[in-house]
């Protein structure tokens, strides 16, 4: 599959969600949204068993966390305890200064705890 049939195919997926944030990044190259916009739906379905399908009243959920992947909130420079950010360097003898500026953390399911204050509990999936 080539590159346009993928991206055509990720615009069928989810209009109403590209369309929301195309209006709002509209510098940004249509590949890095819709992206945004896939990472966010799986993000979404693994953490709460659902098989692909993200409910119509959470994509206002799945939009949010769209937007927090597409702004890379997470902050590369952050401390241990993601309370601090790099605010200040210096290269010539080694200094660094820290703000108290709160950041934004993904966790390991790729979520924050705004959006998985939006979902539902996780569902319970059982194999046979």
């Amino acid at each position: 599959m080539d590159t346009i049939t993928y991206i055509n195919e990720l615009k069928e997926k989810y209009p109403l969600e590209y369309d929301c944030l195309i209006s709002s990044f509209s510098t940004q190259k249509d590949i890095n949204i819709l992206l945004s916009i896939d990472k966010a739906y799986k993000a979404i379905c693994k953490y709460c068993g659902w098989d692909d399908i993200v409910p119509d009243e959470y994509v206002s959920a799945t939009i949010q966390l769209a937007t927090l992947y597409l702004n890379d909130v997470v902050n590369i420079n952050k401390s241990v305890d993601g309370e601090k950010s790099v605010s200040q360097r210096v290269q010539g003898s080694r200094s660094i200064a820290f703000s108290n500026i709160k950041t934004t953390v993904i966790n390991s399911d790729g979520l924050t705890d705004d959006i998985k204050a939006m979902l539902p509990l996780p569902k319970l999936r059982c194999f046979d």
